[in-house]
């Protein structure tokens, strides 16, 4: 009886993939190079008779390399050896062990599957604690809003409907490295994010697929060390976790009180580059596609099988330019995330750098228009120009059951407090919100001045964006 030893690599996609290099060590002896078989990614050497400890090794450019411990038992009363991983630990970056007889021949199979991202958990609250910067999950108040967002006979903070409600994040914030720019991300995963397969039932259309949202934050405009400086990890904690009071966005807490089943994905652009890399449709699958397998093995899931559902991107600010980026990008060949995946699109207080305001309202109305009630568009804004450019910006159903093909569902408008100049129309599948700083809020407070209103919005509105997503919760 022969013993073969086969690695055979994969990609998260679980598509197999050629590597730069795969390596096995034989009982703590020198790492021998395995040849590529006919088969792509897989990955072949003889095993001798005495060998019992194995370990894996395997590495490509631009991805993280992945090494498996493994113990080799051979039993005398069984026709075939087992094959386990060493003290019960599964890295990550592998899948399964099989072990198959063909013939006279045994083959013992190492499913590995090479990944763009590696867990930086600890070190982020290392560094974090050094800056006394607190990544913890802790009661916050927000406020839940209710539709339509204005109240017209609103007096002071009633001008915006909706209670204080306070909250403690039951979910996990992890954080992923890549090698490419945005180099950290930091990932929220609520507790519902992914469930379990049940195994007394046929499977859903829709189950086994994790839901996203992207938040892009605005330019990076200091210098400082990247991923892992003050100011950068400072940047996380402000969006993620401090309250608007504590000059934060709390938005991880925003969708807890929404109930959003979506993992919040927050990547953390740099000086200069910015977003980098991701800076299209392509890139933005891809990134959620290495998130999906990466989250549910540090979960515990020891072979995933979620796939990315649907995914709703937001921006703040500048941050408009990085979404109008991968939006704009799905009108060229590949249009598998413009057309399947993006689902919802969130606006806050947007301001490009890259091109008009009327050629980014276009982009944004011309995706939301052609996906009919499929699609959901939330835009809070200061702009009359963004008002004025998509206040009419209503889902156009597109063959919906019941409908005329290119009907128009009729919006509903409200008006805010007299002489406040604010106002909003609502449809099922979008809400534009017009709330000027001048009229609207300093009357309350003077300091409430134009860049206190624009903190303000993306630190008060991703709950409602959430509430009224595809996938709510």
């Amino acid at each position: 009886m022969t013993t073969f030893l086969n690695v055979r690599v994969l990609d998260v996609n679980y598509a197999p993939m050629s590597v730069d290099k795969a390596q096995a060590m034989f009982n703590n002896q020198s790492y021998i190079d395995m040849p590529e078989g006919q088969e792509t990614g897989t990955y072949t050497l003889q095993v001798q008779d005495d060998v019992q400890d194995i370990v894996v090794q395997v590495s490509k450019k631009t991805f993280y390399d992945a090494t498996q411990r493994l113990d080799l038992k051979r039993h005398p009363d069984k026709p075939v050896p087992s094959l386990e991983y060493l003290d019960n630990k599964q890295e990550i970056n592998i899948r399964n062990l099989r072990v198959t007889r063909l013939g006279s021949d045994v083959h013992l199979d190492v499913f590995v599957v090479l990944g763009q991202l590696a867990d930086v958990t600890q070190r982020v609250h290392e560094e974090a604690q050094n800056y006394k910067i607190d990544m913890g999950l802790k009661p916050e108040a927000v406020r839940k809003n209710g539709t339509p967002i204005l109240n017209p006979e609103g007096i002071g903070k009633d001008v915006i409907r909706g209670p204080n409600v306070t909250v403690a994040p039951t979910g996990k914030l992890v954080f992923a490295e890549r090698k490419t720019v945005p180099k950290l991300i930091a990932i929220y995963l609520p507790d519902v994010w992914c469930f379990p397969p049940n195994p007394y039932k046929e499977p859903e259309p829709g189950d086994n697929r994790t839901n996203y949202c992207v938040f892009f934050h605005p330019y990076v405009r200091w210098v400082d060390r990247y991923p892992y400086g003050d100011k950068y990890l400072d940047l996380v904690a402000r969006y993620l976790l401090k309250s608007g009071e504590n000059g934060g966005e709390t938005l991880i807490h925003q969708q807890e009180v929404a109930q959003s089943q979506r993992v919040l994905v927050f990547p953390v652009g740099a000086q200069g580059t910015q977003m980098g890399t991701l800076n299209s449709q392509a890139s933005m699958l891809r990134l959620l596609q290495e998130i999906n397998y990466w989250a549910q093995r540090i979960d515990g899931v020891s072979y995933p099988i979620h796939t990315v559902g649907t995914c709703a991107i937001s921006g703040f600010s500048g941050g408009i330019d990085f979404v109008s980026a991968i939006v704009r990008a799905g009108t060229g060949s590949d249009k598998s995330f413009y057309e399947d995946v993006l689902t919802d699109l969130y606006v806050f207080d947007g301001v490009s750098n890259t091109m008009s305001t009327n050629a980014c309202c276009e982009i944004f109305r011309k995706w939301f228009q052609q996906g009919g009630r499929a699609r959901s568009f939330r835009v809070y804004t200061q702009s009359q120009q963004w008002w004025n450019l998509l206040k009419d910006a209503t889902p156009v159903p597109v063959g919906n059951p019941g409908e005329p093909p290119g009907s128009v569902e009729k919006p509903v408008l409200t008006m805010g407090p007299k002489n406040s100049n604010a106002k909003e129309v609502n449809t099922s599948a979008s809400t534009i919100l017009h709330c000027p700083s001048a009229n609207l809020f300093q009357p309350l407070n003077a300091a409430f001045d134009y860049w206190w209103v624009h903190h303000y919005i993306p630190s008060r509105f991703l709950e409602h964006a959430s509430a009224k997503s595809v996938v709510p919760g």
